[in-house]
């Protein structure tokens, strides 16, 4: 910041200068521009679905993954409920464990189960799922991860 000095008569006779050393304010920004990076390289290229679903049901963010699992795009999948995608006779179980875990009940779970991929197969899954709540205990999504164990199975 920069401020001349002015005599009365209106001259300039010197200027003020303010520096303020931003070295360590850039140092954190670059160290979570990098952690921003790192989980979502995590997030994207992991091997495994992943998935964020809010408490109503609905996916909120799912991965490169899990889209490939269940044969569709990642705007055709966000904002559906988790049922329309679990294999009929899987979704009473799949209720439970989901009141279970808001409830408190549970902290987590993990369960095999079959999701319905969007070309009408059966994909088998290794499912574990966790409630992440904020700081004052409200639920704020699950965070699953979902590996194709359809090969193993058949």
């Amino acid at each position: 910041m920069a401020a001349p000095i002015v005599m009365p008569s209106g001259e300039v006779v010197g200027g003020v200068l303010v520096f303020h050393d931003v070295t360590e304010k850039r140092k954190q920004e670059s160290e979570v521009r990098h952690r921003e990076r790192m989980y979502r390289e995590t997030f994207d290229l992991a091997q495994i679905g992943i998935v964020h679903v809010s408490p109503q049901g609905h996916f909120q963010l799912v991965n490169r993954r899990f889209c490939e699992m269940l044969g569709y795009t990642s705007d055709e999948i966000v904002g559906r409920h988790f049922s329309t995608v679990t294999f009929e006779d899987d979704v009473p179980e799949s209720d439970r464990n989901f009141a279970a875990m808001l409830s408190g009940k549970q902290l987590s779970y993990q369960t095999e189960k079959r999701y319905r991929a969007k070309q009408g197969h059966v994909i088998w899954a290794n499912l574990s799922s966790s409630l992440i709540r904020d700081d004052h205990g409200a639920p704020l999504y699950f965070l699953s991860m979902i590996d194709d164990i359809t090969t193993r199975k058949e």
